[in-house]
């Protein structure tokens, strides 16, 4: 059997149909590792904007318009989503747009699942919206991006994570995995954690909204003079990798001392904002 990771359920199943098989491992055994072929972006934004940055999103990926309903071609897409209602409703808005999708989750019929997924290989279809149905076991060879729409949430969620962009780059190939992040989600200090690891070994870029979140919340009972040297280094570090120099505010709380400070860029100095409040 092959697996992407090793988690103990998998080494359970394993040891249940496998009689003293041979194991051969590939790469760090001891940390969870994605696919180095694959540039992830993390885009953090508010709820109520993912509509909006998803089309402009998939606009930038145009490769051609052709008459018709479907008219705007891209590379083939995944976009992961939580819910199943969340499935239709997001294809049905690209649909609108002009994009050619199908939807993919647990309320479909095998034969629908067939279907659909013929669509997608052959290029029918260039969008998949699906659930966490499609982020194991799916082998489409030519995808070239895959959104999380939602980010995964639960105990398993970079796990999770790391499936669902393992669609694209696949073999030889490369490809891009962009994920929208929430408020919601960078309030979950572990899970934040451990994908800014994943990203790390990666060598991927780390936004400095989530580095600082995470370093801010695995610090909380740490001196506020310490916490805000900090936030001065991830924003001149911020500011230095930023060619033009502009990067989103990054408001945070701290529970040292009951104080509250914010940390952002100055657009014409890269120089550093703290603001700090008793109580």
């Amino acid at each position: 059997m092959f697996t992407a990771t090793w988690p103990k359920d998998v080494q359970s199943l394993a040891g249940e149909f496998l009689n003293n098989p041979v194991q051969i491992n590939i790469g760090d055994q001891d940390s969870l590792n994605a696919n180095k072929a694959i540039t992830q972006h993390i885009m953090i934004m508010r709820g109520f904007e993912k509509e909006e940055r998803l089309l402009d999103l998939l606009m930038s990926k145009v490769t051609a318009k052709l008459p018709g309903r479907a008219s705007l071609r891209v590379g083939k897409t995944i976009i992961f989503v939580s819910r199943k209602m969340a499935c239709d409703e997001v294809a049905f808005e690209l649909k609108k747009a002009g994009f050619s999708c199908g939807t993919l989750h647990g309320d479909k019929s095998q034969a629908v699942r067939s279907e659909v997924m013929e669509k997608f290989r052959n290029g029918r279809y260039d969008v998949l919206v699906a659930t966490d149905v499609a982020a194991r076991g799916l082998d489409v060879k030519d995808i070239m991006n895959v959104i999380n729409y939602d980010f995964p949430d639960g105990q398993n969620a970079v796990e999770n994570y790391v499936h669902r962009i393992g669609r694209t780059a696949r073999g030889n190939s490369s490809g891009n995995a962009y994920s929208f992040m929430t408020q919601k989600n960078l309030a979950y200090a572990d899970v934040m954690s451990e994908l800014v690891g994943v990203l790390r070994r990666c060598e991927q870029e780390v936004p400095a909204e989530l580095e600082v979140t995470v370093f801010t919340q695995l610090h909380s009972t740490a001196p506020i003079e310490y916490v805000l040297s900090q936030h001065i280094s991830f924003a001149l570090q911020s500011a230095a990798n930023n060619a033009h120099g502009l990067q989103r505010p990054v408001p945070k709380k701290s529970n040292s001392g009951g104080k509250l400070f914010s940390c952002g860029i100055n657009r014409d100095s890269h120089s550093s904002i703290i603001n700090t409040n008793d109580g």
